[in-house]
């Protein structure tokens, strides 16, 4: 009887401490999680700080105060682009199964076009061209392309 009162007390307490254990893991899961929401909250805040930021600085006065500032301080001249780009225009050319010899369009008189520069220095050196002037509708103005 002895040893069977004995088993009963180890047993509860066994059971108790265990319980015990399993409260403290809880509390400290509670308290990690608050830790956790409240860096959320704060990173949060921050993203939409510096989103808010980015909304004000990329604005297009502000970019054009930011031109015209540099310009004057650092003496910087702003040309504009030659040419709009076409991001309507796939970056990735189809494969062509015509051959290279026919692949060359020719116009009315019988000569290859010859196509725009490729790199920007000859197209900021030939920026005075009139003839690559882009084509744009009216009423489009020319620092608002492409943003």
């Amino acid at each position: 009887m002895f040893w069977k009162l004995i088993l009963i007390v180890l047993t509860l307490g066994g059971t108790a401490c265990g319980l015990l254990v399993l409260r403290q893991q809880e509390r400290d899961v509670f308290a990690t999680q608050t830790v956790l929401r409240r860096e959320i909250s704060r990173l949060e805040h921050d993203l939409q700080a510096k989103a808010l930021r980015i909304a004000e600085l990329t604005r297009p006065e502000v970019l054009r105060t930011y031109r015209d500032e540099s310009a004057a301080v650092r003496g910087v001249s702003w040309k504009p682009l030659p040419f709009a780009p076409d991001f309507r225009r796939s970056a990735i050319r189809p494969e062509e199964s015509e051959p290279t010899s026919t692949r060359e369009s020719k116009d009315a008189a019988g000569a290859v076009p010859t196509s725009p520069p490729r790199d920007f220095a000859a197209a900021v050196d030939s920026a005075g061209d009139p003839t690559l002037e882009p084509d744009l509708e009216p009423g489009v103005d020319i620092d608002r392309v492409g943003s």
